[in-house]
C-alpha cells in the first residue's frame, strides 16, 4: 500500500538506486532535503521515508555527515530489536525458539544490557530507530521506567520483567509472585524431607522483590522453617537443608560444597534451580527446577509483529522435578 503514497515513492527511489547497483553499503544518500527538493514532496514526507528506511535497516545517520547506506539487502518485512539481559542457557533457549518461530520475512537482530543502564538507554535512543519493532527484557529502576514511556506502544512487547507495562504495550511475563507460590506448594510433601526450606539471593542478580516476598509468605502459611539467604555463602549450607538458586553460578558452587563434603544432592541436600535449561537433566543425575516455559516464551515473542490486537500474556512457572529435590 505504501507505494501509492507520497513517502512511499521515495522509498521506492532509494530501493530502485540499490537494486541498479547505483548505491552501495558505506555510499552517503541524498539528503532529505535534497530528495525532497529532487522529488518535489515536503520535507516531512521525506523524514517519514527516512524513518522508514531505518527501520529497515537500510540506511543510518551520522550527525554532522548525514545518511549513509548500511546494507544492498532489501527486506519490506518487519525487523525486530530484541534486547535481552545476557546470554544465559534459559535465554538461549529463548532465542532458539524465537529464531526458530519468525514468520517469513520477519528480520531480528538481538543485543545484550547486562542490567547497565547506560547501555540500555544507547540501544534505545540510538539503535532503536533501524528498527519496526522492539522486544526488551527490562530490569527495575525509576530511569529503567521513563525509557520504556518513550517507546512507541504498539510496537513494543516487554518481555519476562512486567515491573513495567507502559499502556497499549504488549507483554509476555512470568508470574514472579502468586505464581512462583503455586509452584512451590506443587512439592507437596517433598518439603518434609528436609530440615529447611531456603532461598539464596544472589548477589549482582536484579530479582524481583516480589518473589521474596511470595517466599516468606509461603513459608510461613505452610509453616515451613526456612529464610531468604543473602548471597551465597557455605557457611549457611547445612545438611539435611534445601535450597533455591538464582543463578547459574550459584548452583555451581553449591554442587562444588556439596562434592567436597561428599554430600548427595536429594539426599542429604535438596536443590531447586529457579529457571531450567536442558544441561539440568544432566548435571548431578537431574537438577529439579521451577521455571516458566522459555521456549513457549520465545515463539510467542517471535508471533509479535503479527498480533494486531497485540499480547498480553503472564506465564506461570511450574516444577519439573529430578532427583536433586
Amino acid at each position: 500500500m505504501r507505494q501509492s503514497t507520497k513517502y512511499g515513492g521515495i522509498i521506492q527511489h532509494i530501493h530502485g538506486l540499490i537494486e541498479q547497483g547505483r548505491l552501495q553499503p558505506g555510499d552517503k544518500i541524498p539528503s532529505i532535503s535534497e530528495v525532497s527538493g529532487a522529488l518535489g514532496v515536503a520535507r516531512e514526507t521525506a523524514v517519514k521515508a527516512y524513518k522508514i528506511l531505518k527501520q529497515e535497516g537500510l540506511i543510518d545517520s551520522v550527525p554532522g555527515k548525514g545518511f549513509f547506506l548500511l546494507t544492498d539487502r532489501i527486506s519490506r518485512g518487519a525487523r525486530i530489536l530484541l534486547i535481552l539481559n545476557s546470554f544465559n542457557p534459559y535465554m538461549q533457549v529463548l532465542y532458539n525458539a524465537f529464531s526458530s518461530a519468525l514468520p517469513e520475512g520477519v528480520r531480528a537482530d538481538v543485543y545484550f544490557h547486562h542490567n547497565s543502564y547506560d547501555i540500555l538507554r544507547s540501544l534505545l535512543e540510538t539503535t532503536r530507530s533501524r528498527y519496526t519493532h522492539c522486544i526488551v527484557k527490562p530490569f527495575h529502576g525509576d530511569s529503567v521506567r521513563r525509557l520504556l514511556e518513550k517507546l512507541e506502544p504498539a510496537k513494543t512487547l516487554i518481555l519476562d520483567r512486567g515491573d513495567y507495562r507502559p499502556e497499549g504495550c504488549s507483554w509476555i511475563c512470568q508470574d514472579f509472585s502468586e505464581g512462583f507460590k503455586d509452584a512451590l506448594s506443587g512439592l507437596g510433601n517433598r518439603i518434609s524431607a528436609y530440615e529447611s526450606l531456603n532461598l539464596i539471593r544472589a548477589r549482582n542478580n536484579p530479582h524481583p522483590e516480589e518473589s521474596f516476598v511470595a517466599f516468606k509468605a509461603f513459608l510461613s502459611e505452610q509453616a515451613v522453617p526456612g529464610q531468604v539467604i543473602d548471597g551465597f555463602n557455605e557457611k549457611e549450607i547445612k545438611k539435611g537443608g534445601a535450597y533455591i538458586l538464582l543463578t547459574e553460578q550459584d548452583l555451581v558452587s553449591l554442587l562444588s560444597f556439596l562434592s567436597e563434603k561428599g554430600w548427595i544432592p536429594g539426599k542429604d541436600v535438596g536443590i531447586l534451580s529457579y529457571n531450567d535449561f536442558p544441561l539440568l537433566r544432566y548435571v548431578s543425575g537431574g537438577i529439579s527446577s521451577l521455571s516458566v516455559d522459555f521456549r513457549q516464551m520465545g515463539e510467542r515473542a517471535a508471533a509479535f509483529p503479527e498480533e494486531r490486537e497485540g499480547i498480553k500474556d503472564v506465564l506461570t512457572p511450574g516444577l519439573i522435578l529430578r532427583s536433586s529435590f
